[in-house]
C-alpha cells in the first residue's frame, strides 16, 4: 500500500498552544494552563527552510494558541519567514492584547515593520466570554490604521456581539445567548459559527455528551419498555440552573422533578431511577 502526500499550497505555524484564553470551541484546547513552551529559534528557521521549498505553497499564517503572549519569538518567526522567502498571509490572534488604540497601533506596527502584512481577527461568542467587545473593536481599528484592513472571523458575529448592552463586558455563553434570543441546545450556535469543527475541545463537550446518551440508551434497553406515561426524559447542558418537569439525567437536569446525580451517571444509576 502506498501513499502520496499532496502539494502543500498553504497552511498553519503554530508557535505555541498556551493562550490566554479558553475558548469552549478550540480545535486545540488551548488555555492558560497549556505549556509555556514555544517553538525555537532553531525550530522557526529550520520550519522555515523546509517550508520555502515546497513549491506549491502559495502562503502560510501563524496561530496558536495566542503568539502575541511571546511577542519577540512572533517578530522572530516573522523575519524568519521573510528571510526565507515565505509568504506570510496573516497572524491570527484574538486581539486581547489590543487593550487601547496606542498598544494596539504600536503592537501592529512592530509587527508590520517586521514584514507582516495582514492580521485575522477573532469574532465568537466563544471568545466573548473572555474578551469584551470593545477590545476586538480596538484591534480591528488599529489593524485598519496599520495595515488598511483587518479580516474579522467572523464580521456576522461582531454584528451580532455589538448588539449587546455592555461592550466593555466579557458575557459567558449562555448570557449573550439568552440576550441574543440564540438556543443553545437548537444547534443555531453552531449554525452561526458555521466555520467550526467537532474537534479538540468542542469535541470532548461532545464526547461528554454522548456517554450521557449512551448511558441513558443502554439503561431504557434493560428497562424492556418506556417510562411510565406522561413521564419525559430530559438530558443536557442546556437545561442547567432550570426548573422543568419530568426525569433528568445528569448533573445539569437537577431542577427537574426528578434526577438522577453524576456527571454523568451511569446507566445502573439511571436504571434505578426510571424504575
Amino acid at each position: 500500500m502506498s501513499f502520496t502526500v499532496p502539494p502543500l499550497h498553504s497552511g498553519g505555524v503554530m508557535l505555541t498552544y498556551k493562550c490566554d484564553n479558553a475558548c469552549r470551541h478550540c480545535l486545540y484546547c488551548c488555555s492558560p494552563k497549556s505549556s509555556d513552551e514555544v517553538m525555537s529559534e532553531e525550530m522557526i528557521d529550520h520550519t522555515m527552510s523546509a517550508l520555502s521549498k515546497e513549491r506549491s505553497l502559495d502562503g502560510i499564517h501563524f496561530g496558536g494558541g495566542e503568539c502575541s503572549l511571546f511577542f519577540d519569538w512572533l517578530l522572530y518567526a516573522i523575519r524568519s519567514a521573510v528571510k526565507h522567502g515565505v509568504r506570510i498571509d496573516y497572524l491570527e490572534t484574538n486581539g486581547g492584547w489590543c487593550i487601547d488604540d496606542q498598544t494596539a497601533v504600536d503592537g501592529f506596527k512592530r509587527l508590520r515593520d517586521a514584514g507582516l502584512s495582514g492580521v485575522l481577527i477573532s469574532a465568537s461568542l466563544f471568545h466573548l466570554e473572555f474578551i469584551p467587545v470593545n477590545v476586538t473593536k480596538t484591534a480591528i481599528r488599529a489593524a485598519h490604521k496599520v495595515f488598511d484592513g483587518a479580516f474579522v472571523w467572523t464580521d456576522e458575529v461582531l454584528r451580532l456581539m455589538e448588539r449587546l448592552p455592555d461592550h466593555d463586558k466579557k458575557y459567558p455563553i449562555q448570557e449573550s445567548c439568552r440576550l441574543l434570543g440564540i438556543n443553545p441546545a437548537d444547534g443555531t450556535l453552531w449554525q452561526i459559527h458555521s466555520y467550526l469543527n467537532p474537534c479538540g475541545r468542542a469535541a470532548r463537550r461532545l464526547s461528554e455528551g454522548l456517554r450521557r446518551y449512551a448511558a441513558l440508551i443502554c439503561a431504557l434497553r434493560q428497562l424492556g419498555s418506556a417510562p411510565a406515561k406522561g413521564d419525559t426524559i430530559k438530558i443536557g447542558q442546556a437545561l442547567r440552573d432550570k426548573k422543568c418537569s419530568g426525569l433528568g439525567v445528569g448533573n445539569c437536569c437537577s431542577g427537574c422533578d426528578r434526577y438522577v446525580p453524576g456527571c454523568p451517571p451511569t446507566a445502573a444509576q439511571i436504571l434505578e431511577m426510571l424504575r
